[in-house]
């Protein structure tokens, strides 16, 4: 196995016992994992943007919170929303969405999709996907940044990958982890 793969597994192996160690009921026992008998731990909130669903959560934990983004919305919004949480198992929602489709001439005036989150050391960054009715009716993949997690920026040059090959049916949930001073996308 190459170094820096091996690196990567290790550094989420101890991510993995992290978590583990710090969520008490959900545990893997005899290799198995146990779901959490208070589960779901995020809902749609009556009456809110996210009144109809919650999906694709990604969660970061940053040395005393975690830090949850996921997809949500109703019959009018759809967009990417946010929580915390001091344990892991009781959150706290922020109001609003942060993150939303573009205007109507925006490559992502349709829909956003939640992607990838990494702290970088001074800000979040968010790739994720874009689609609109003409340009990218398959998707795209953007990026947006952040200083809390909340407020985001959507980067000018977006959209940061485009459709090309095999990727004109269809481009959805970009993943991406730093390696070695370098982001890599899947």
């Amino acid at each position: 196995m190459c170094p820096a793969f091996r690196s990567a597994w290790a550094l989420t192996a101890v991510l993995l016992v992290v978590s583990i160690g710090t969520l008490p009921a959900a545990s893997a026992a005899g290799g198995q994992w146990v779901k959490y008998s208070g589960n779901p731990v995020l809902t749609p909130t009556p009456g809110a943007w996210d009144s109809i669903h919650v999906s694709t959560p990604r969660v970061l934990y940053d040395g005393r919170m975690f830090r949850m983004w996921y997809e949500g919305g109703n019959v009018t919004t759809a967009g990417i929303g946010y929580a915390y949480s001091s344990g892991g198992i009781i959150w706290k929602k922020y109001p609003e969405p942060v993150l939303l489709p573009g205007p109507a001439e925006a490559w992502d005036s349709s829909a956003v999709g939640l992607g990838s989150i990494i702290w970088n050391g001074t800000r979040f960054l968010m790739w994720y996907t874009g689609s609109s009715p003409v340009a990218f009716p398959n998707g795209a993949f953007g990026l947006a940044t952040s200083n809390d997690g909340v407020t985001w920026t959507k980067y000018p040059g977006n959209p940061v990958v485009r459709p090309s090959g095999i990727d004109l049916k269809y481009m959805t949930d970009p993943y991406v982890i730093s390696l070695n001073l370098t982001y890599n996308m899947w």
